[in-house]
């Protein structure tokens, strides 16, 4: 697994801006994210009528990070978010996002959460994994990878797909990316081609800023995407990366029942 992030997106707090008022906030998450530093980021606003110029905002942020760097918390105006590259399993997971968001709610007391997502993301960058993707993943996902008189000279191949319930978002998509290729700032360009599932859940649900409720809505949403990530995969991709034997033969019962 490349990495797994949370999104908490807010109603401005504009005195995030302030390094003075997110002082606390970084004493607090000392213990576990002590290496703190600044940023800025740009988005581009393209106001009515078109005719009118575009224009850039700028949007400080606030990065707290493990000593290893594999996880880290980054702060802005109107988001916290949360994410790591060391999964070690979803009551971790969760437990490490409640310690965050808890330490938000009392130090920059956002008030109406706007949006609510977590994201995983599978990233296959090694050759010999790229060979075995027909091991790793069912036909149907495959598409046209699956064909190996085509897969032999095919750079780029992405699917999309999204489907909604109650409210709830599940965005996915997958596919080969040729070498120097990227598609964000998470899945960064690499030197060799690559193969990423990426599924993202989200609402865009208006609520209050309780920390355990949003951890709730994060477990709820991440098993919403373990279920699309299960049928996707076959047993292969488990025995690859690790799993139990448990999890590989409840996987091959459900896929022969």
């Amino acid at each position: 697994m490349a990495r797994v992030l949370v999104q908490v997106r807010f109603a401005p707090v504009l005195a995030v801006a302030n390094e003075a008022f997110v002082g606390p906030l970084q004493q607090a998450l000392a213990a576990q994210y002590p290496i703190g530093s600044s940023g800025v980021e740009f988005a581009i606003n393209v106001p009515a009528p078109a005719e009118a110029p575009p224009t850039a905002i700028e949007t400080r942020l606030w990065r707290f990070e493990s000593v290893d760097g594999s996880s880290r918390v980054t702060l802005a105006t109107s988001f916290v978010a949360f994410e790591t590259e060391r999964y070690e399993g979803h009551e971790a997971f969760l437990a490490a996002l409640l310690h965050v968001l808890e330490a938000v709610a009392e130090h920059i007391k956002p008030v109406q959460v706007q949006r609510l997502g977590i994201r995983y993301v599978q990233w296959l960058t090694e050759a010999a994994d790229l060979e075995r993707l027909g091991e790793f993943f069912r036909p149907e996902l495959l598409g046209v990878v699956a064909v190996s008189e085509a897969a032999e000279h095919l750079d780029l191949c992405l699917t999309q797909a999204r489907h909604s319930v109650d409210g709830v978002t599940l965005a996915a998509r997958w596919g080969r990316l040729p070498a120097g290729t990227g598609m964000d700032i998470i899945i960064q360009p690499v030197d060799a081609p690559s193969w990423v599932f990426d599924t993202d859940v989200f609402d865009d649900a208006r609520s209050s800023y309780d920390p355990g409720e949003l951890v709730e809505r994060a477990a709820r949403y991440s098993r919403r995407q373990y279920q699309f990530f299960r049928w996707a995969i076959e047993p292969a991709f488990l025995e690859r990366f690790g799993a139990n034997a448990s999890e590989v033969a409840e996987l091959r019962e459900a896929m022969s029942s």
